[in-house]
């Protein structure tokens, strides 16, 4: 064999070793996945003790569900089994009654599901997992073997571990004191919620932690921190209430689970913890953005004369999650003399109403002011006033009435208005200028000739003395 061909191989033999290690890092199906026919469709997160799907913690009692289908052409018997996996590749041991194995039978084409209950160690390291779920012909694993996994987190939430029995959180309830409805919550609001503590050990102090956690199980900050512990001195045999107020943070809406640690002030081995949970089922807390009634449009005249009427029209919506049992639209301008109000009833979450002024401008001011419209809101049955308000302003022009034409004064008397003499023309002054223009060259004419005789004659005189 050449060293060409040697090369060859050895690159092959080690892309394939890598596609293999990419495909699944820990093999379940004794020799990897192998034959056709065999479909798992899906596995599900029951809930059982875990609030958030895949996110377990210590001791929980757990419960998953894997949907199968067979897809062969007959009957077959099968095997199912399941088994939970470290980071490292390494299986870890759970708590079970031995029913992380089970068998089904399915026909042609037929689809089924099969679940399996089983409880974490009490001591199960905080880590990503995988919970690994097979599938395979009975008695042919090696021939006909289907395998998938989902990644669990464990240990992200920090609770009790130990859970002692001698202190126990008898009740956890939402005391409703901005939000109607328990567990339904809007940014912004103040929120009480209290625990019951039943102390069996020696008179103690104890410290409650409250902790918030979104969907995905991570803990969400959702008020300030100093609010969120409270410290209780509980005898022997009795049970306190310990209550927490706190505001609501602006957090995104969506669904939310919460959790009270309560640990012995000197011991914290001594400790108990509790969900949001009644007696029967889980209570998954609400949250709404809190929104707020908004004035969205107002419209009407912006310039107007001292003495007019003019419509206004005011319109508000309600952003927020809860109904406005009553708002009131508020338009005021002491400058201007303006000052109404309109009630609008039952404005529910995203209604939209417009609301209607008539105003009159009649105090004879003028000028440019501010019309203010303030919407109040958050009505308070008990203390029968509104507890918070919005504004805005609307600037109005108010112009002077003109003043009327002044029109000329007619003169009534009788007496004859003095008519100045009209200009004449002269037509004889062309005439005269005409004839003393004659008169003048004639004359000239006449002086010039009588200087030429008069030296003629003396040139003559001369010439005859001569000869």
């Amino acid at each position: 064999m050449s060293k060409k061909t040697i090369l060859l191989i050895s690159i092959f033999l080690l892309f394939s070793a890598l596609s293999m290690m990419q495909t699944s890092a820990y093999n379940f199906c004794s020799n990897g996945e192998q034959g056709s026919g065999l479909v798992i469709s899906s596995i599900v997160d029951n809930l059982d003790d875990n609030t958030a799907s895949w996110k377990w913690d210590e001791e929980q009692n757990i419960k998953v569900t894997a949907i199968l289908k067979n897809e062969k052409e007959y009957r077959e018997d099968f095997t199912v089994e399941i088994v939970l996996v470290d980071s490292d590749g390494n299986e870890v041991e759970i708590i079970d009654d031995g029913d992380l194995s089970k068998d089904i039978t399915l026909n042609s084409e037929e689809s089924d599901t099969i679940s399996f209950d089983f409880q974490l160690e009490d001591d199960i390291p905080i880590d990503d997992y995988q919970l690994y779920v097979k599938f395979y012909v009975e008695g042919q694993e090696s021939s006909f073997c289907k395998q998938t996994y989902v990644d669990v987190d464990i240990g992200a939430l920090d609770k009790c571990s130990s859970h002692s029995g001698s202190i126990e959180i008898t009740e956890f309830a939402d005391e409703k004191l901005d939000n109607e409805d328990s567990w339904e919550w809007e940014t912004g609001q103040d929120i009480e919620v209290s625990i019951y503590v039943k102390n069996s050990l020696p008179d103690a102090s104890y410290d409650a932690y409250l902790t918030f956690y979104n969907e995905d199980g991570d803990e969400v900050e959702f008020a300030d921190e100093e609010d969120l512990k409270e410290t209780q001195t509980i005898s022997n045999g009795d049970t306190e209430e310990i209550t927490f107020k706190f505001s609501l943070n602006d957090i995104p809406e969506g669904n939310y689970g919460m959790y009270v640690n309560v640990l012995n002030s000197g011991d914290n081995s001594i400790c108990t913890s509790r969900e949001t949970k009644g007696s029967d089922e889980l209570h998954y807390i609400d949250v709404y953005s809190s929104g707020e009634p908004e004035i969205t449009a107002v419209s009407g005249s912006q310039s107007l004369t001292t003495g007019d009427t003019s419509s206004y029209s005011v319109t508000i919506k309600n952003n927020g999650h809860s109904e406005q049992d009553k708002v009131l639209i508020i338009a005021y301008s002491k400058v201007m003399g303006i000052s109404q109000e309109q009630e609008i009833e039952d404005l529910s979450s995203g209604e939209t109403q417009t609301a209607v002024f008539s105003l009159a401008f009649t105090n004879g001011v003028t000028g440019t002011y501010p019309l203010l419209f303030k919407v109040e809101y958050g009505y308070d049955d008990d203390e029968e006033e509104y507890t918070d308000s919005i504004s805005s302003s609307y600037d109005i022009t108010i112009n002077k009435i003109p003043e009327p034409a002044v029109e000329p004064v007619k003169n009534d008397s009788t007496e004859p208005t003095p008519v100045a003499p009209a200009e004449t023309t002269n037509t004889n002054d062309g005439k005269n200028q005409v004839f003393i223009f004659i008169f003048l060259v004639c004359i000239a004419l006449g002086l010039g000739g009588y200087l030429l005789w008069g030296f003629i004659k003396d040139r003559k005189t001369k010439n005859a003395k001569q000869i």
